[in-house]
This record gives structure tokens, C-alpha cells and sequence, in this order.
């Protein structure tokens, strides 16, 4: 292999199934089989991004982003994240010990 080819081969982006694939393959390692659980949720989409454009006579986030600038955003992540909290503590609640999610915890003590 000459240097080109190396300069190549690093400075290809993976594709999102490759990260993921990867992201897979290093779990494997530490949570053992099928006893893992991936639990996620929306942060800035959803029922509620959408009941908000409702709510507000308009279509889109972009649309709904003018109007409101964006302190919708983080009345989405807020109402959000509770409720993939809830659902994180639900799954462990009915006896997964591995739930992996992107929720951050709220308080590690009580998790």
C-alpha cells in the first residue's frame, strides 16, 4: 500500500450505516446478547413539533421557527426529553438492565 492509498482510505466519510454498523459491533462487546435495549425518542419532532404547528396556523418547522424564533425548540426538547425519561424508566422498571438511549439523564442517582 502506498501513501496515497492510505491518505485515501482515511479520509473517506462513512456512510450512517457503517457508524452504525460500527457503533453495533463495539456494543456487542459489552452488553451481552440480546440483552440490551436502544430506546429513543423525538427531541425536536413529533406529535408535539406538529400539534405546535397547529396550534400556530402553520406547516412546517421552518415556518413555525419564523414565527416563534426559538424558544419552540426548547419547549420541544423540555416536554420531550421527559417523556423519553419516562419511557427509559419504564423499560428498566419492567426488569432491562441495559437500556441505551440518547435521552441524558436528568439525575444519575435516580436513574
Amino acid at each position: 500500500m502506498n501513501r496515497l492509498d492510505v491518505e485515501e482510505s482515511t479520509s473517506r466519510t462513512r456512510t450512517w450505516q457503517e457508524e452504525a454498523g460500527m457503533l453495533i459491533s463495539l456494543l456487542s462487546c459489552v452488553v451481552p446478547e440480546k440483552e440490551g435495549v436502544f430506546a429513543t425518542s423525538e427531541f425536536f419532532t413529533g406529535k408535539r413539533l406538529y400539534d405546535l404547528c397547529l396550534d400556530h396556523d402553520v406547516r412546517t418547522p421552518e415556518e413555525l421557527e419564523r414565527k416563534l424564533g426559538q424558544r419552540h425548540r426548547q419547549q420541544l426538547l423540555s416536554q420531550n426529553k421527559q417523556q423519553g425519561m419516562a419511557f427509559v424508566q419504564r423499560l428498566r422498571e419492567l426488569g432491562h438492565k441495559f437500556v441505551l438511549t440518547p435521552v441524558p439523564r436528568q439525575n444519575a442517582a435516580t436513574s
